[in-house]
């Protein structure tokens, strides 16, 4: 993914359901590796508006509600099949 671009979980996952493959996101939980950040950035820089990468802020809570209902569709539908 990278949001700011508008390559979302939107896009990624209609493309991977469509073309019946398996994918992992690089980013689960905001930290260290500050995926959040554009490629490039100093790791002090300020949080971005927008997060490159990553579901989850530091302490839990989702980054984006309606990204990981996503997710739990695009689960279920495979566990149908």
């Amino acid at each position: 993914m990278k949001r700011p671009l508008e390559s979302t979980v939107e896009t990624c996952l209609s493309v991977f359901q469509e073309e019946r493959v398996g994918a992992l996101s690089w980013g689960l939980v905001n930290g260290k590796t500050k995926t959040d950040l554009p490629w490039g950035s100093k790791p002090e820089s300020p949080g971005p508006k927008v997060w490159q990468h990553d579901l989850f802020r530091t302490d839990h809570p989702p980054y984006n509600v309606s990204e990981l209902e996503l997710f739990r569709q695009a689960i279920h539908k495979v566990g149908t099949h």
